[in-house]
């Protein structure tokens, strides 16, 4: 990327003892998640993951999840822009009962 991303929701660690690890909030509900991968072939990478959009009305699994060999940032962006394509075909998620989004 030529120029740093600048993300456009709130990100927070997701879990202070694990490191490198980030949720993307929107709204006070968590969307997305990106961590640093420690060990194997694709060591040192970012896994990211969209999961806002669960129970889509048409029962499709609509969460998206991948690997990328770049910065946390680049990481974020394709997490923020999973979730607004989510978003734009089912409408805004509903709070999971997931503990970890009560926070």
């Amino acid at each position: 990327m030529s120029e740093e991303y600048q993300p456009r929701y709130k990100w927070r660690q997701t879990w202070p003892e694990k490191g490198e690890d980030y949720e993307c909030v929107w709204n006070g509900i968590s969307v997305g998640r990106i961590y640093r991968i420690i060990g194997g072939p694709q060591d040192r990478m970012w896994f990211w993951t969209q999961y806002a959009h669960q129970d889509t009305p048409t029962r499709i699994p609509a969460n998206s999840s991948g690997v990328i060999d770049g910065t946390a940032r680049d990481a974020a962006k394709i997490v923020e822009e999973a979730f607004d394509a989510a978003r734009e075909r089912w409408g805004d998620p509903r709070p999971s009962p997931w503990p970890h989004n009560r926070r």
